[in-house]
Parts: C-alpha cells; structure tokens; sequence
C-alpha cells in the first residue's frame, strides 16, 4: 500500500510505525499498526510511505477494498526506531511480514546521508517463514548477505530464524547487534538467543493497541 502524507512529515526511523483508522470510528474501533515499509520524500513536501499487510481481519477487509485516492486518518510516526549505529555488525532477522522494518533498515542505508554518518556496516539478513510463498520481497536483498528458512523446507535451510541466528552469532563478528521483528514467540527466542551469547538486541513488536502513543497502556508487554 502507497500513501501520499501532506504537510510537515518527519523523517521516520527505521522500526517506526503508523496508526491507521480504517473504518468509521466504531467498526473497526481501534486504529490498526502498521511498520514502515518505505519512507521517501515527496515532491512539494510531505513523504511517500510505503506499508505491507495480509488480509486477516476485519480492518485489513477494509483496507483491501479501499480504492485509489481513498484519504485515511493517520497517526506518526510513532514509536522506537532501531537504534543500531553504535556497533559494526547489524544482524537483521526478520520472520514473515516482520521483514517490513527490516526492509526499511536497507532503504535508510541507501540514503546519501547515511554514507555521510559513517558508512554502510556489515550486514547479515536472516529471513524466515512458513513456507516458500511468505518470503516476500526477496529482490530487496540483492547485493545484501542474507540467509534464508522455511519451516516446511520449501526454501532455504529445513528450519526456522532462529536457527540461523546461532549459526550466525557463531561466526567472529565486529561489534554486533541484533535488529528483529516478527512473531512474539519467535523475537522472545531471540533475545533469549542474543542474551546467552552476549550480544544486544532491539526487537520491533507488532500487536493490536489503543492509542498507539504509550498513554493507555493497551501496548504493554511485560519486560525482565
């Protein structure tokens, strides 16, 4: 999905996600969060967004049948952004339609101004999913190191992401860092994964919220 935003937009963080209203106020009631897919500047002012979603409910129903030059009401950029500069090694894992932020980190790194903020650093995508079919976007990775998995075996390693990070956190890496997004089942195993090899993680959570701005606490997910 395309949306043209108008007016003063600030520049979005990797990670970073929008809140759409995607019906009339009461059905859906919530707003519904999306990550950034892409997020470039528009000609004239404002920015072009680019997100990525699957049809499995009543407000992405909505959102398929809406037609070209439909206006939505939308809140962001919201939430943390990764924040991996400090280390030399970025270890991206993305799991399904987790991979969306991820696919950002490598927009922003195309951007001239991150040549100028000290360069490109060494990249490891790890992408893992269901089946063959969920392991969208796959041309985005051209030129990028990257591993991928399916859990039926249909591509890449017979296994899931989380596999392919040990094998990954095995390898002498520089200053490494883990950026992760997907299932909460599957970032839950990461961070444990990270932790017992003593390197950092920034997990970008995905899941239905009230205001999507931190004040109802409808978002909050418990924390060691």
């Amino acid at each position: 999905l395309t949306l043209e935003v108008g007016g003063a937009w600030p520049r979005s963080l990797p990670g970073q996600f929008v809140h759409l209203q995607l019906g009339d106020g009461l059905q859906p009631f919530l707003r519904r969060p999306f990550s950034l897919l892409g997020d470039r500047p528009a000609p004239g002012g404002g920015a072009i967004l680019s997100i990525m979603y699957a049809v499995i409910g009543q407000g992405t129903e909505r959102l398929a049948a809406m037609t070209t030059g439909t206006r939505l009401d939308l809140l962001g950029p919201l939430g943390n952004g990764f924040l991996p500069a400090a280390h030399e090694s970025w270890i991206l894992v993305a799991g399904g339609r987790g991979a969306a932020p991820l696919f950002r980190v490598l927009e922003s790194l195309a951007d001239p101004d991150a040549a100028a903020n000290g360069g490109r650093p060494d990249l490891h995508f790890l992408f893992g999913a269901r089946n063959r079919e969920h392991l969208w976007g796959l041309d985005r990775l051209e030129g990028v190191t990257h591993r991928l998995a399916t859990d039926d075996g249909s591509h890449g390693v017979h296994g899931t992401v989380v596999d392919l990070l040990r094998a990954t956190l095995e390898q002498p890496l520089r200053s490494p860092v883990v950026l992760a997004c997907g299932p909460e089942a599957m970032l839950a195993a990461i961070a444990r994964v990270a932790d017992q090899a003593g390197v950092p993680a920034q997990v970008s959570l995905e899941s239905v919220m009230g205001c999507g701005c931190g004040l109802c606490r409808g978002c909050v997910v418990p924390r060691r």
